[in-house]
């Protein structure tokens, strides 16, 4: 049921970025056509937000390819949703291949982290610590997904 909520979300957001990458193509080539100073910083600002917007659409289709390509399991691997108590402050993840980040209610942990090693083949109910550069930290694995 998460695993299906997720992939709604980011379907959603694969959309919306894709819809909004198509309008700022297009008021970028609006603006090129009039070659003033203005539109050049104005051509400026919308190849950033391009930019940006691209940035969050590749990653919310990685996430979503990460989802699809991994059934559940009681052990943790690329493609697992978890809930983690780090420190007490208890969280929902996602465990990616590569990358990381915020994405919805979900952050997200490269399995290439210390903190994606030191959880990978784990099941819930298991306590690790994994050295990060602040320190060592301890986690609790409450739920694997």
């Amino acid at each position: 049921m998460e695993r299906e909520k997720i992939k709604r979300f980011l379907l959603s957001e694969i959309k919306k970025e894709q819809e909004k990458i198509k309008t700022l193509s297009k008021m970028k080539s609006e603006a090129e056509g009039a070659r003033t100073s203005w539109s050049s910083h104005e051509v400026y600002d919308l190849e950033n937000e391009i930019f940006q917007h691209t940035l969050h659409l590749t990653q919310c289709q990685a996430i979503l390819q990460s989802l699809e390509n991994s059934a559940p399991s009681k052990n943790i691997r690329a493609g697992s949703i978890v809930t983690l108590s780090i420190g007490g402050d208890e969280k929902k993840y996602l465990i990616l291949e590569e990358g990381g980040g915020s994405i919805g209610d979900y952050f997200a942990i490269s399995a290439e982290s210390p903190v994606g090693k030191a959880i990978l083949g784990k099941r819930a109910g298991e306590k690790v610590k994994t050295k990060v550069p602040g320190g060592t930290i301890s986690i609790k694995i409450l739920e694997v997904a």
